[in-house]
């Protein structure tokens, strides 16, 4: 009798159902991580301890301050100016409307890296309104465009941002602070600057990490926010902060 030998599973079965389950396993892994940064951002936005606040510029278009406040949110940082002689075209709206909806304000302005610091800054305080209750002024600092692959050197930095600095403090009595990335931070800021606090950018949805001696005071947790008062809630993004504090330490630090 003819004996019948033991069926082989073929080799390229075997590497397919490798592949499949490969495949499944990165796709739990991945919806896994998504819902965790879910949660994580759904508790920022909705943890009533933490002082929630949103940075704007033209590129957020008409806003519903009133809505953005019946949100909890309170405060928003608003873009001024850019490099000499720019203006934000909805600078004054912002400004005006965020103060009428109860919002603790301030303005920044973008750090171009090819004019001078002090006539940027300068530009800056000319067009930004007296405010005693206003929140300090932010320079925006971060590599951009050519920088980013043929990055200034730690002098020309120094050149351009210390001036800026100095002449913020002179007019308006405080330090301004500095919004920037980890990556500007490490290369020009955590080895200098000391008495200066930063407003980090950190999109990984867990509690900022600076190396050195700096502390930060804002942290800037998601560029892709979605809240009612911006476009229709759903279609324009918004830059979403939060305050390194809770609410009584807020106020302290708005009076300093």
């Amino acid at each position: 009798m003819e004996q019948i030998p033991e069926p082989r599973t073929p080799s390229s079965f075997i590497k397919k159902a490798k592949n499949h389950w490969k495949a499944i396993l990165i796709l739990i892994v991945a919806a896994a991580i998504a819902v965790t940064i879910a949660v994580v951002v759904w508790t920022i936005q909705n943890d009533k301890k933490m002082v929630r606040g949103i940075d704007v510029s033209a590129y957020q278009g008409e806003i519903d301050w009133d809505k953005i406040a019946d949100q909890g949110f309170k405060f928003a940082y608003i873009k001024a100016t850019e490099g000499t002689t720019l203006v934000d075209k909805r600078f004054k709206t912002n400004w005006d409307d965020a103060d009428d909806a109860g919002l603790y304000r301030g303005a920044y302005f973008f750090l171009t890296l090819n004019k001078s610091g002090a006539k940027q800054a300068a530009h800056f305080l000319n067009t930004v309104p007296s405010d005693d209750n206003a929140l300090p002024a932010v320079i925006d600092f971060e590599l951009y465009g050519s920088y980013l692959k043929t990055p200034p050197s730690q002098e020309k930095i120094d050149s351009i941002l210390k001036p800026a600095i100095q002449k913020i403090k002179k007019k308006t009595g405080r330090n301004p602070i500095i919004y920037t990335n980890y990556n500007t931070y490490n290369q020009y800021i955590k080895s200098g600057y000391k008495d200066i606090t930063i407003w980090i950018c950190d999109l990984s949805n867990t509690s900022p990490k600076l190396s050195g001696n700096h502390q930060w005071v804002f942290w800037q947790h998601s560029q892709r926010g979605f809240i009612d008062g911006i476009g229709d809630g759903s279609q324009q993004f918004v830059d979403l902060d939060i305050y390194n504090g809770n609410y009584k330490q807020f106020k302290k630090f708005v009076k300093q």
